[in-house]
């Protein structure tokens, strides 16, 4: 155990969901909320997927329905390395 270290249990070399190790690093920006006035606006999505893809990470984007899809497409918009996801169940 390294105290230092951040660890929740999670088997991190398989988070896309297959059994191929991970070879990049990637976040999950959750971006939906259900309160409109919980709703960071979408141009500061945009630059902070721009900042994690400059630094190595490839941005994967969920969603729910048509607006946060919607949302999604515009975070993405001209960054290869911003991936929405086909909608997923809970």
């Amino acid at each position: 155990y390294d105290k230092n270290e951040i660890d929740y249990g999670l088997d991190t070399s398989r988070i896309d969901g297959s059994d191929e190790p991970v070879k990049h690093k990637q976040v999950v920006f959750l971006h939906g909320t259900t309160w409109a006035t919980k709703h960071w606006p979408e141009y500061y999505w945009r630059h902070l997927a721009h900042i994690a893809t400059e630094n190595g990470f490839k941005v994967l984007l969920p969603w729910g329905d048509q607006s946060e899809k919607q949302r999604a497409d515009f975070i993405a918009k001209d960054n290869q390395q911003v991936e929405v996801l086909d909608r997923l169940p809970l």
